[in-house]
């Protein structure tokens, strides 16, 4: 019953590989290389896997390796060089581990009817190397982004505040009236 109602959601067309080329073609066209472009396919720095391991909510459940956040936050000092040698192995080779596919998986219920399968929140418990890694890949996304989007889009981009847009648009307002 809960695979059947979950299965469409999960199970969408992906992207192509045509599609993702496309999409970085077009990038490259309209936003020359740069700092933080470069910075996207550098190897990753012990400083980062370290920042990333300190940026790791401590008491928060296990995935499927039974490694907690703390494990990570306790033994950072060893373990930083060790997952930046293998980071760095497997970025530059573009091959992960099994693991990074794991999660243990639970239903939450939400509101509503307990029989329907759309009233749970699927939460998904993934490994610690895995939340690590991305961290990492999603900070050098963000600082590379941030300098492409244009100066007056302020929702959801760090270090700027939606209140700018708003007085920029009362302004506006202003001038027009």
């Amino acid at each position: 019953m809960f695979a059947d109602a979950w299965n469409p959601i999960f199970n969408q067309q992906k992207a192509t590989e045509k599609d993702i080329t496309d999409s970085l073609s077009w990038t490259r066209e309209h936003h020359g290389p740069d700092d933080a472009s470069k910075a996207l396919i550098a190897e990753i720095t012990e400083e980062e896997v370290a920042a990333a391991i300190r940026a790791c909510s401590p008491g928060k459940a296990c995935g499927p390796d039974s490694l907690s956040n703390d494990w990570y936050r306790d033994f950072e000092e060893q373990l930083t060089p060790i997952l930046t040698i293998w980071f760095n192995i497997w970025y530059k080779k573009g091959v992960f581990p099994n693991t990074f596919l794991e999660a243990d998986i639970f239903c939450l219920k939400k509101s509503g009817d307990a029989s329907n399968p759309l009233n749970y929140r699927p939460l998904a418990l993934l490994n610690s190397d895995y939340k690590i890694f991305t961290r990492i890949m999603a900070t050098r996304v963000s600082k590379s982004l941030s300098p492409r989007i244009h100066e007056h889009q302020n929702g959801f981009v760090p270090g700027r505040q939606i209140h700018d847009t708003i007085d920029l648009f009362m302004a506006a307002q202003h001038t027009t009236h």
